[in-house]
């Protein structure tokens, strides 16, 4: 055999190496990624399902937004209420201290004399 026929040889064989590796590759390429009418429907119900998450995400925005401002509102009437709150008790301890102050006076003035005996 001669270096001619070695080399028709080899690059027979690397040829017949090249051809089967592009087959197999091709054939399993056919397996685990489809293509034609079958991959269309597919990527058309990704999307759709693309189009529902997002429009869900604006929903769940949107609601997020309005029960923030609703609890936002109920915060600021609840702080109201509070401070309404704070004003009639120290109005109402105002009261209770002249009231006191009027009973010590009163009990001071007429009966101070029993008080100091017991």
């Amino acid at each position: 055999m001669d270096g001619n026929e070695l080399t028709l040889l080899v690059t027979g064989a690397l040829l017949v190496a090249v051809l089967v590796g592009w087959v197999l590759h091709w054939i399993y390429a056919r397996m685990n990624n489809p293509s034609g009418p079958r991959s269309i429907k597919q990527t058309a119900r990704m999307a759709e399902r693309l189009h529902d998450a997002e429009d869900a995400k604006h929903a769940a925005e949107t609601r997020l937004v309005t029960v923030e401002a609703d609890l936002g509102q109920r915060i600021a009437e609840m702080q109201a209420e509070l401070d309404a709150a704070h004003e009639s008790l120290e109005i109402a301890r105002d009261e209770t201290e002249t009231i006191r102050a009027a009973y010590r006076h009163a009990t001071l003035g007429t009966g101070g004399a029993a008080e100091r005996d017991s």
